[in-house]
């Protein structure tokens, strides 16, 4: 489900972002120690729930649960550390092998 937040910068699809307390603006880009909201998709609205591009950095594998991580970014399990492991983001549709940032399907679990 998509919904129309005045977000604070115009960010990429599959960036993650978190509520703030900001009067000027409703979310922000999420980083490890704040709470996910939504996922930016392709037309600049936040998806809470769903199939969404979110975006991974390091490998991912169909199955696993991905959360977050800082800038935006989630990862699986395996590569997040301790910390980051507090806020699921959901669960990765897909494989890729590619260590850089990319663009993985995933179903929401926020």
């Amino acid at each position: 489900m998509a919904i129309n937040l005045d977000l604070d910068n115009n960010y990429e699809e599959g960036t993650i972002v978190s509520a703030t307390s900001s009067e000027d603006y409703d979310a922000t880009i999420c980083d490890n120690i704040s709470i996910p909201l939504g996922v930016v998709n392709a037309d600049g609205e936040v998806e809470t729930s769903g199939k969404v591009n979110v975006k991974c950095g390091k490998r991912v594998y169909a199955g696993r649960e991905l959360y977050m991580m800082d800038n935006g970014i989630c990862s699986v399990y395996g590569f997040a550390t301790p910390e980051d492991r507090k806020y699921l983001v959901g669960i990765a549709l897909e494989d890729n092998d590619t260590k850089e940032t990319k663009l993985v399907k995933c179903l929401l679990r926020l």
